[in-house]
C-alpha cells in the first residue's frame, strides 16, 4: 500500500510512513561450549562451529574469549491477526503454536520456506530462518549456505495480500535450567524519511539502529569534546595578557584530544571517500583537537550555553590547527520546518595555535573601547574538536548520509568540572613588582643561544618548509 491515508478522527502517515524496528542489543547467552565460537565470512564455518557470519548478529564472537557469545536474532516469522490466509497462519493459541512460532515453525508445524509468503508449497523447496531479509543476507547465512530465488526477497517484490501482520523475533535455543536467569536487552527504534516511497524510512531507520546499537554499546555515555583550557592573566596598563593551558588530567592535554562518538553511523559507502575494510569505519568516528575560541563575557554568570548569543558574549580571539580546515558549520534537525537548519560555530583563521594573547579593547563599550584601568573584565575559553568522515550536503542525495556535525566545543573543564568564566583587572603592574618598570612589550623576545641542555621546553620541534629554504639558502 502506497499511501497511509487518514481515517476517521486518526491522520494517516501519507506517502512516506515511518518504519520501526526491533534490535537484540544483547540477545541471551548461548550455552557453553567450550569455544570462542567465531565471527567468520566463512558460511560453512560460521554453521558449523555455532559462530555468525556478519558482525552484529550477535555478541561475544571471535573475540578470543570462551562461552561468552550472547545470541542476536536467530529466525523471524509472522503471522496475520485472525489468520485464515494460508494453513498455518494465524494468532497463537496452544502452548504448541506458541513454540512453534519460537522455533520459527508456522501453526501446523511446517518449516519456513524461502519464496512467497514463507509458506509452503507457495515458497521454494529451500528451509529459511528468517522470512522477507531483502538483500540483507548475501552470504545466504539464514538459509544454511544454500543460494536461493528469488533475490532479494520482500514483501513488496512477491507481492503478498494486504493484511494486519503480527512479526515475531527469537534467539536460540538455549537452557535455562528451574532458578537460573539469562538476561536479554531489546530496544524498537523509530525513524522516519522526509521525501520518498512507503519503504524510503528503511534506510532512515538503519542508520537510527547502529546508533541506537551504539548508545547502548557505550553505556549511554555522550560523546564529549575537548575539556575547556584554563585560563592565567598577566595584568598590565590598560590591557590584559591571556594564557591558555591544559591540565594534565584534561582530554586535551597536550593538545591531544582524540576520542571515539559512537553515535557516528558510518554509511556503507562514502562515495569515494572510504574504501576501506568494514573493521576500518571505526577509525572514521574520532574526533580529534582542532582549535581554541576565546570569548568576553559581560559578566560571571554567563555560561557556556550562552556563548552565541552577541548580546552577553563576543568572540575576542580564535586559533586553530594549519591544516586547510577552516569554517566549520553544524546542521540541527528543526522538526517545525522538517528540515536541517545550519549554524556556523566557527571560522578559522588557519594560522596554527598559539596559547598566548593580548587584548587592548572592551568588545561591549561604545566609544572609546580601550580597556579600563581597575575594572573587571570576564572572559571564557573553550576547545574544539572536528570529525568529517563525510561532507554533508543538503542539496546532494548523495551527501545526506554525511557530517552533520563536525564541530564539537568543551562540555567541561579539565578539571572535570563546569565551564565558567575568568575574571582580570587591568592595571597599572608597576607597584606589585617593587617599582620595577617591564621595557617589553608582548611579542617581544630575547634572541637565545643555547650553549648545553634540552631545549624548546622539551617539545619536538618542527620546521615548516618555509624555515628550512631559509636556513640551507
Amino acid at each position: 500500500d502506497p499511501l497511509d491515508e487518514d481515517n476517521g478522527s486518526a491522520f494517516g502517515y501519507g506517502t512516506t510512513p515511518p518504519a520501526i524496528g526491533v534490535d537484540f542489543f544483547e540477545g541471551p547467552y548461548m550455552d557453553n561450549d567450550g569455544i570462542d565460537n567465531p565471527l567468520t565470512k566463512i558460511v560453512q564455518d560460521a554453521i558449523d562451529s555455532n559462530g555468525i557470519p556478519y558482525p552484529g548478529l550477535g555478541i561475544g564472537y571471535g573475540d578470543g574469549i570462551v562461552d561468552n557469545e550472547r545470541y542476536g536474532m536467530r529466525k523471524f516469522i509472522y503471522y496475520n491477526r485472525g489468520g485464515g490466509q494460508f494453513p498455518g497462519d494465524g494468532d497463537p493459541s496452544s502452548a504448541l503454536d506458541h513454540y512453534n512460532y519460537l522455533r520459527g515453525r508456522w501453526r501446523d508445524g511446517a518449516q519456513m520456506v524461502w519464496g512467497g509468503n514463507g509458506h509452503p508449497p507457495q515458497g521454494a523447496n529451500i528451509l529459511a530462518d528468517l522470512l522477507f531479509p531483502g538483500d540483507s543476507d548475501p552470504s545466504h547465512w539464514s538459509t544454511l549456505g544454500v543460494t536461493p530465488t528469488p533475490v532479494p526477497w520482500s514483501e513488496a517484490s512477491v507481492g503478498n495480500t494486504a493484511f494486519d501482520r503480527r512479526f515475531l523475533q527469537s534467539a536460540g535455543p538455549f537452557t535455562l535450567e528451574p532458578g537460573a536467569v539469562n538476561d536479554l536487552t531489546v530496544g524498537v527504534v523509530w525513524a522516519r524519511a522526509t521525501t520518498g516511497d512507503n519503504l524510503a524510512s528503511i534506510q532512515n531507520l538503519k542508520v537510527a539502529d547502529d546508533k541506537a546499537q551504539s548508545l547502548f554499546d557505550n553505556c549511554f555515555k555522550i560523546a564529549e569534546g575537548p575539556d575547556a583550557p584554563a585560563i592565567t592573566f598577566q595584568e598590565m596598563d590598560r590591557e590584559l595578557i591571556l594564557f591558555l593551558s591544559n591540565s594534565v588530567i584534561s582530554n586535551n592535554y597536550n593538545e591531544g584530544y582524540d576520542l571515539k562518538d559512537p553515535f557516528i553511523a558510518i554509511p556503507d559507502t562514502l562515495d569515494g571517500v572510504y574504501q576501506g575494510p568494514d573493521q576500518d569505519k571505526d577509525t572514521l568516528k574520532f574526533y580529534k583537537f582542532q582549535g581554541y575560541q576565546i570569548y568576553q563575557v559581560v559578566n560571571a554568570s554567563i555560561s557556556v550555553e550562552q556563548l552565541y548569543n552577541n548580546s552577553v558574549a563576543r568572540l575576542a580571539a580564535q586559533v586553530d590547527i594549519k591544516d586547510g580546515i577552516t569554517q566549520l558549520i553544524n546542521f540541527t534537525f528543526d522538526e517545525s520546518i522538517n528540515a536541517n537548519i545550519p549554524q556556523e560555530m566557527v571560522n578559522g583563521e588557519d594560522k596554527g595555535i598559539k596559547h598566548s594573547f593580548r587584548f587592548t579593547t572592551d568588545l561591549f563599550a561604545s566609544g572609546d573601547n580601550r580597556l579600563v584601568n581597575h575594572k573587571t573584565y570576564y572572559y571564557i575559553a573553550i576547545a574544539y574538536g572536528y570529525n568529517s568522515f563525510k561532507d554533508y550536503d543538503p542539496n546532494d542525495p548523495f551527501k545526506l548520509d554525511g557530517q552533520k556535525k563536525p564541530y564539537i566545543s568543551s562540555r567541561k573543564s579539565g578539571s572535570g568540572g563546569g565551564i565558567t568564566s575568568f575574571a582580570a583587572i587591568p592595571h597599572n603592574p608597576a607597584p606589585e613588582a617593587g617599582g620595577t618598570y617591564a621595557n617589553a612589550v608582548y611579542g617581544d623576545q630575547p634572541q637565545i643561544t643555547r650553549v648545553e641542555g634540552q631545549g624548546n621546553g622539551g617539545n619536538n620541534l618542527d620546521l615548516t618548509s618555509e624555515t628550512e629554504a631559509r636556513i640551507v639558502a
